[in-house]
């Protein structure tokens, strides 16, 4: 994505590839997802919208604390492997760390 009205097409495309049903979407206000079109999207959905309160980053921690863990687990999975170029595995090593975060019991 390159402009903010390109989210909605961009979420409708990912909504549709997956096979579950968004209840709630958060973010940390930050605009991108203030527009008409997907505001009208999640409403049409049945998906709420919950942003943090503005000027208060206090509340993204949680987030950016998950966000932190899964890349340190990410580049400690690309560390032990032995490959010439690790860059076009990082997507994978993502989305390992997050499938291994997601059943980790705390």
């Amino acid at each position: 994505m390159h402009y903010k009205h390109e989210v909605e097409a961009y979420w409708h495309n990912k909504y549709q590839i997956q096979h579950f049903q968004i209840q709630h979407f958060h973010s940390d206000n930050g605009n991108e997802y203030d527009g008409q079109l997907f505001q009208n999207y999640l409403m049409d959905n049945n998906i709420k919208y919950k942003p943090s309160p503005p000027y208060k980053q206090s509340m993204n921690g949680v987030a950016e604390w998950k966000m932190h863990t899964t890349n340190c687990m990410a580049g400690s999975i690309l560390a032990k492997i032995n490959v010439s170029s690790k860059q076009h595995l990082w997507a994978e090593a993502v989305t390992t760390s997050v499938y291994l975060r997601n059943r980790l019991p705390t």
